[in-house]
């Protein structure tokens, strides 16, 4: 199972299918929906979106919320 984070109301919405694009709480536009992410990446597919964007059920439970960037940088301001 696979999860967006609002980052408006920081509710966690089910990905169901490719489609979601509001929040279930707050119904505001979900910032790393699916169709947004598919014109920046043409040749890859829904389920890449679920591994590469998407929250798992794993670290839900976990309380690790958020997704890897990949970026290295300054991190002032991490405590």
């Amino acid at each position: 199972m696979y999860y967006l984070k609002c980052k408006h109301c920081n509710h966690l919405n089910e990905v169901k299918s490719e489609y979601l694009v509001v929040c279930g709480l707050c119904n505001r536009k979900l910032e790393d929906n699916y169709k947004d992410w598919k014109v920046k990446h043409p040749e890859k597919s829904f389920e890449d979106f679920q591994r590469e964007v998407c929250l798992t059920e794993e670290q839900v439970k976990k309380g690790d919320m958020m997704k890897p960037t990949g970026k290295k940088g300054n991190k002032k301001g991490l405590i």
